[in-house]
């Protein structure tokens, strides 16, 4: 019975240590004050020491941190103190790695399927691909005119990007080089989709029309008359593959008539199969949820809608603080939403503003669970990895940023 005793208290005692394991040490602010110091310490290895050791500490030394940014006569720790507090900030805020800064704006943005890689697009008419677990630069290419928008195909090795120079592009990614560039749009292309089997593709122009193309041979399948007068902002094949989402609008164009287009299309014939009604302005970005019978769309008119793929039923509105939505989509497991706010109206679509944020919403109730917060102007696009841990997101301040995703 002893034995029974004590077996019980050790596995408590060990239960007690790995409760406690993940909270940071205990330390005296003397201690604290003292690290901080070494920040500026001659002996390198002192200074790598002292920060590994504040940078466990966490919350607790940020106090004694601020302070030395502030008032410290030694410049070293001053600059160190200040580096290790925006570090902090980051790492409370969710943000794992800020990746540029890009010449310009970044408009589109994609993860690969094993999460371990992302793609950068950007005004600056440069592809930009990184390894996101060492943060580096793999591989930049420039392209013709502004790009707005990439797509990875299903199996990693290719990418697809559209631009302002009125084409879409397929590049190999092991190489850098261009597979085939697909024109036949009279104005620039804003967005770019991979069917399911990697085969086909869909690209969305400022004429108002979407088109499918065979990748293979470059030939044009089918144009889709997505918004008259307008744009077709956004494309997207559903699971299957036989059938499309676009969505577009005219709020640049002023010229009347619907101010918004949602709709789902046959790709074998070419016709419209219905219409999803309720946004007032442009559908700026779809995605299709993971089981492939919901639709998510993200519209200008500052709404984030959830609708039956089905009957074209809107199951959900999700408002935000006004400003336009200008990218959605579905965490894996298709139980949450995450959507990136862009600028509040069109006449600041290009200004910058810090009060744009990112935030993941529970699709069952409604609720906003999280703000990812920290861009310094529009967030105009994002991605979430397979596996749902990892949320990238591009802005028109000139970052990529890595986030982790909450369960």
């Amino acid at each position: 019975m002893r034995y029974i005793h004590l077996a019980v208290a050790g596995w408590l005692l060990w239960g007690l240590a790995s409760a406690f394991a993940d909270e940071p040490p205990k330390v005296s602010p003397a201690e604290i004050d003292r690290l901080v110091l070494q920040l500026g310490d001659d002996d390198l290895a002192k200074r790598a020491s002292a920060k590994k050791q504040l940078e466990a500490i966490g919350e607790p030394a940020v106090a004694s941190l601020k302070k030395a940014a502030e008032t410290s006569d030694d410049p070293e720790v001053r600059t160190a103190a200040k580096t290790m507090i925006e570090k902090m900030d980051m790492k409370a805020r969710g943000v794992l790695h800020i990746f540029g800064p890009h010449n310009n704006r970044v408009n589109g943005v994609a993860i690969s399927a094993d999460g371990r890689r992302a793609v950068s697009a950007s005004w600056d008419g440069t592809l930009r691909y990184w390894d996101l677990q060492n943060h580096s630069l793999v591989l930049q290419r420039a392209g013709q005119g502004s790009i707005m928008s990439v797509a990875l195909s299903p199996d990693g090795k290719r990418l697809l990007s559209g631009s302002s120079d009125r084409t879409m592009r397929l590049w190999d990614l092991e190489t850098g080089t261009i597979v085939r560039m697909f024109g036949a749009h009279p104005h620039t292309v804003w967005d770019v989709a991979f069917s399911p089997d990697g085969k086909q593709a869909l690209s969305g122009c400022s004429d108002g029309v979407a088109r499918l193309w065979d990748l293979e041979s470059g030939q044009l399948r089918e144009t889709l008359e997505t918004h008259q007068g307008g744009r077709a902002w956004t494309v997207a094949f559903v699971a299957n593959g036989r059938q499309a989402i676009t969505g577009g609008g005219n709020t640049f164009e002023k010229t009347g008539g619907p101010g918004a287009s949602l709709w789902l299309w046959d790709l074998a014939t070419g016709k419209r199969i219905r219409q999803f009604e309720g946004h007032t302005k442009d559908v700026r970005h779809v995605a299709i949820s993971p089981d492939g019978k919901q639709l998510l769309s993200a519209s200008f008119d500052g709404t984030v809608r959830l609708w039956d793929l089905a009957t074209a039923k809107e199951l959900k509105r999700f408002d935000g603080p006004g400003n336009f939505v200008e990218s959605v989509s579905f965490t894996p497991d298709g139980k949450r939403a995450v959507c990136s706010y862009g600028p509040a109206a069109e006449a600041a679509v290009f200004n910058e503003d810090p009060r744009c944020s990112l935030r993941l919403w529970d699709l069952a109730t409604g609720k906003e669970i999280k703000q990812f917060k920290g861009h310094g102007g529009p967030v105009l696009c994002l991605d979430v990895s397979r596996d749902g841990r990892l949320l990238v997101s591009g802005s028109a301040d000139g970052t990529m940023r890595l986030w982790d995703l909450p369960k």
